[in-house]
This record gives structure tokens, sequence and C-alpha cells, in this order.
């Protein structure tokens, strides 16, 4: 059999995309397919920094739909809590996602950018990172978690709960929002 090697990034670049982080007040997580080992972690660290969560098509099943920070889906068939969370973030947070729309991530020079992925190909071809984590989302997140501090501030958080409970009181629901069927 083969073993998946443990590819983690250098300390010195986890703190640097932990300060990064830590700075913004409006976080902003993008998740794809390389986050669907690290459920627990992405929900950790969407919890500390009081981030609203995005799911590109291939990392739909990350995190449940019915979190009520989860935006759902991102792109043409994207939500419009997904469109508030990427046009008005001040920090984006990819993690295992090469999500290739770049036309529905935050415009360039918007945001401040830290991005996660096995793939070192894949690091920084979609948005202007300023860290580029190369290593296993779920390890890299369980080594960057204790560097992040909680956010005392929930207000960004609250507006994107309370753009996700708009769709929910208006009879839809963020999984179903762009849904052919």
């Amino acid at each position: 059999g083969v073993s998946m090697p443990h590819v983690v990034p250098r300390a010195e670049d986890l703190r640097r995309a932990a300060d990064i982080l830590k700075a913004g007040s409006k976080v902003a997580i993008l998740v794809g397919a390389g986050a669907l080992g690290a459920t627990d972690e992405v929900l950790a660290v969407a919890e500390k920094l009081s981030a609203g969560v995005a799911k590109a098509l291939l990392g739909k099943a990350v995190l449940p739909d019915d979190l009520p920070f989860v935006t759902g889906a991102i792109g043409l068939l994207g939500t419009k809590p997904s469109w508030k969370l990427m046009s008005e973030c001040d920090t984006l947070l990819m993690v295992g996602s090469s999500f290739p729309y770049s036309e529905f991530l935050p415009e360039e020079g918007q945001a401040r950018g830290v991005q996660i992925d096995i793939d070192g190909k894949m690091l920084g071809i979609r948005y202007p990172m300023e860290v580029n984590l190369h290593g296993d989302s779920k390890e890299t997140l369980q080594a960057l978690l204790p560097l992040l501090s909680r956010k005392e501030d929930r207000s960004w958080r609250e507006e994107i709960e309370d753009e996700v409970g708009d769709i929910v009181r208006r009879g839809q629901h963020v999984a179903n929002i762009g849904s052919t069927g």
C-alpha cells in the first residue's frame, strides 16, 4: 500500500498566516474538496476568527448547510450570502480549493489572503495571496489553530448569519439556492 506523506508548512509561514488572519476584522473562508477531511478544523478556525464560510462546488460536503455562518455555494450558482461574504471581507482564507472564477472572489487589493493546499502548484493562482501554506488541510489547520486567538468582535459573523437567516426566513435554504434539481 501507499501511505500519504505528512505535509505541514514551516512554522514561520504558519505564524505569518496567523498574524494576517488575526488582523482581519471581516474574515471569509472558502473551502474546497481539499478540506473534506478537515471539517472539525474548519469549524474551529471559523469559530475563532468569527468568520463566514462559503463552499466551492467540490467542497459542498465539508460543512453542513444548516450552520448559521455557512453561506452555501459560491459562483454562478452561488448564494447572496456568499456574494456578500466575498464582496465585503477584508481577509480571505482558502482551504483546499483552487476555485477558478476569480470574479466571485474579493476584488484584488480588497482582502489579505492566505491559502492552504496540498498541491503547491495551485497556490496563489486565483487570488494574490500574502501567505501560501503548502500542506495537508487538516494538519495545517491543526498547526494554525493554537496560533489564533478568538475574536471578541462578533459583528461580522452576526452580519453573515443575518444574511443566511434572511434566506431561511423566506423559506429557502442555502443548500438549495441555485440548485437545478
